[in-house]
């Protein structure tokens, strides 16, 4: 039984490391990249 609780923390410790850190960071990092994308294609096509 310990081996159970074991994988029980290691899953709690995951589950806060996506939502706590892979999340905000991907989400931030997918904005970033759109909004320079629309930035970049306004400055090269123009408006």
């Amino acid at each position: 039984m310990p081996n159970n609780t074991t994988s029980k923390k290691d899953e709690l410790k995951m589950i806060v490391f996506i939502c706590v850190f892979l999340f905000p960071l991907l989400a931030t990092t997918i904005v970033g990249a759109y909004g320079l994308a629309i930035w970049l294609s306004q400055i090269f096509f123009g408006h």
